[in-house]
């Protein structure tokens, strides 16, 4: 299952840059190892990555877990979206989601059909992870609070981000 939310970045994005990206674990039947994707954005579903990889970290304990970029990724200019996708390995681990929208929070619960690529999914109901974007001032946008478990075992989590 791929969890995906909708974002606004206030007051634009003009030379910010993403840094790291944190996610708040629940808990952990199993480790996993993860990392983080820029994806551009074209009606609400990711079509190829932009950027380069965040760094490898295993999912192993509980509380937040950043991971960082060793090449920020330029945010795009106010208006455009773009995707940030967590790649998981396996594993059995729950994220903590809210239940209700940190403000200016949308989203939706994404299905990665089968084998298919990243690139198809099919909408489904409001759940809002626990992950954010770290940006180069300072700031974070996403989903910032909740303590209800999701399960996502060896499967991904993303962010739409859509700069106002």
């Amino acid at each position: 299952m791929l969890l995906a939310n909708k974002i606004h970045n206030q007051g634009g994005a003009s030379g910010l840059s993403i840094i790291s990206v944190t996610i708040n674990v629940n808990s952990v039947s199993s480790a996993s190892t993860n990392h983080f994707e820029i994806w551009s954005n074209s009606s609400g579903s990711p079509v190829a990555q932009i950027g380069t990889d965040s760094e490898s970290k295993s999912l192993a304990s509980t509380g937040d877990t950043t991971f960082s970029f060793t090449t920020p990724v330029p945010v795009p200019s106010a208006g455009n979206s773009y995707w940030i996708i967590q790649q998981a390995s396996g594993g059995d681990v729950n994220v903590n989601r809210g239940t209700s929208a940190s403000s200016g929070v949308s989203g939706g619960d994404f299905i990665l059909p089968g084998s298919e690529s990243i690139t198809d999914f099919v909408s489904g109901s409001t759940i809002l992870p626990r992950l954010v974007a770290n940006l180069s001032d300072g700031t974070s946008v996403g989903q910032l609070s909740g303590t209800t478990a999701i399960g996502t075992p060896g499967t991904h989590l993303g962010l739409l981000i859509t700069n106002a």
